[in-house]
């Protein structure tokens, strides 16, 4: 009886909507959250506000249940962050907006905030929710439709653990009958792997909104040829062969592999709002990984992730490309662009060329080091932006580069075959490498950024070589053993500590 009594206080939890917001026209929405460490986090809520509705709160009441232990449920308020409430300029056309007391559709973004102390729980759901959303025509129930945002984080098995956060807006204005595309501009600062999916939005805690015939949350726009979703890289594709006004949800599942067990420590779900309409201005686009290095924008160059050998230099371009030409009387479109990037990969270089022109692209430069060895992609963003006036037209795109061992060792963990001691030592170690192989063993030792300090070539092994190092002319730090042999890799951490 208490276990069900449990289970109906959560359910009656999560169907709660905060009518703080009624009327205030709700267009899209992000809930995110960000560890400082320990128990501590900073809840992130981004509300897009119709300009034609009221106007937006000044605080946002957010609701946390924990599913493992329901003593722990709260609720607080997310205050509104100074400085908030700007208008975003996506409409690519002349009109006026309803921000501006024009007639022209207008968004504002409000950005909520608060600091909070989650304890570890296998499963916090926390969700904000309000009334009411614009009215779209896919949707019934129109202005009267509740909305409800959501996301997830186990912080039992994953401590510490951020969730994505989006450079992307989730109000997108894309042109009828143009090949179109939207990336969210993820990033996770974890390396989680990040799998995305459809969803309906929802209006409670177990309701979604209820679409017209025959749209869906995976059908929500009329199309020449369907609606694609990259489940890896979350771009959403197609052909709108129509004029009008949709929503969808994207859900953002991170995915962690965990004692060698892939494990969902965490989602959030975007609510997006997309407007489909004649355009005056081409939003400018990107290429993927440009090798070759031509500067010069290729359609096939579609290559977003890149995987690179330690000891390679990183290098290509990113060419960027806009369709439009310029139109007397209507400056509010341009074919000149610039290309700028996030900065994420600090140790790299982005070097921007011939910005504010019809020919602009930017080059990429990075010599990883062995700490930069990974399973896990390093990530960055890069934005074009046309600049034109006053609506400019931008796209965000992610760049990722695996860097991998020069030796082609992705996974710097011990083998079983190699056994390394005393470790931590002063430099004097043993090795024993068990082998059934009589050909040459290679060894090599590699400081931390990626320099080789040691090699040697053992001679037709036995069954097992046992060798004896003297290391104590390195320096204290963190070292990479490698041994080769035939086609197998073996490695080992090393820690020299004098």
């Amino acid at each position: 009886m208490k276990k069900l009594i449990v289970i109906i206080i959560a359910v009656m939890f999560s169907l709660l909507v905060d009518n703080s917001t009624k009327a205030s026209n709700f267009v899209a929405g992000d809930l995110t959250y960000t560890c400082l460490g320990g128990n501590n986090y900073i809840i992130s809520f981004s509300y897009y506000r119709d300009c034609s509705g009221s106007a937006a709160p000044n605080q946002q009441l957010i609701y946390f249940a924990c599913s493992s232990d329901p003593t722990y449920n709260f609720s607080t308020n997310l205050t509104k962050i100074a400085g908030t409430g700007q208008e975003l300029y996506l409409d690519y056309s002349c009109d006026s907006t309803t921000c501006e007391g024009g007639n022209g559709f207008g968004v504002q973004e409000y950005v909520y905030q608060a600091h909070v102390t989650l304890p570890a729980c296998d499963s916090w759901n926390m969700f904000v929710s309000g009334c009411c959303r614009n009215d779209v025509p896919t949707i019934t129930g129109g202005l009267t439709n509740t909305w409800y945002m959501e996301s997830m984080l186990n912080n039992a098995i994953a401590p510490n653990n951020s969730s994505a956060v989006f450079s992307n807006k989730p109000v997108v204005f894309r042109c009828i009958d143009k090949y179109s595309t939207y990336y969210h501009g993820a990033m996770d600062a974890d390396g989680d792997s990040l799998v995305y999916s459809f969803v309906a939005p929802k209006i409670n805690g177990t309701s979604t909104i209820s679409y017209n015939a025959p749209w869906s949350a995976a059908n929500f726009l009329a199309t020449s040829s369907g609606i694609t979703l990259n489940p890896i890289s979350g771009t959403i594709s197609f052909i709108s062969d129509t004029i009008m006004s949709s929503i969808t949800a994207i859900k953002i599942e991170e995915w962690r592999t965990i004692n060698g067990v892939a494990t969902l420590v965490g989602y959030t779900i975007r609510d997006l709002q997309f407007h489909i309409k004649p355009c005056l201005n081409e939003i400018p686009v990107l290429s993927g990984i440009d090798t070759l290095n031509t500067h010069t924008y290729n359609a096939n160059d579609t290559t977003y992730n890149m995987q690179f050998a330690l000891g390679q230099t990183v290098d290509f371009d990113i060419n960027g490309y806009d369709a439009d030409t310029i139109k007397p009387g209507c400056a509010v479109h341009s074919e000149a662009f610039s290309i700028s990037w996030n900065n994420e990969i600090p140790s790299a270089v982005f070097t921007p060329f011939y910005s504010q022109s019809d020919s602009a692209y930017a080059h990429f430069s990075w010599l990883p080091s062995y700490a930069d060895v990974a399973s896990s992609p390093h990530c960055f963003t890069a934005t074009i932006n046309d600049g034109a006036a006053p609506y400019s037209g931008y796209q965000t795109y992610t760049y990722c580069v695996t860097v991998t061992s020069g030796v082609g060792i992705d996974n710097i963990e011990a083998s079983s075959k190699l056994k390394i001691f005393p470790n931590p030592s002063s430099g004097i170690i043993e090795i024993i490498y068990k082998t059934n192989s009589i050909n040459n063993c290679y060894l090599s030792i590699y400081s931390i950024d990626g320099k080789r300090v040691f090699n040697e070539v053992w001679k037709q092994p036995s069954t097992q070589c046992e060798h004896k190092l003297d290391l104590s002319y390195l320096l204290n730090g963190l070292y990479y053993i490698n041994i080769i042999q035939d086609d197998e890799n073996s490695s080992y951490k090393i820690i020299i500590e004098k």
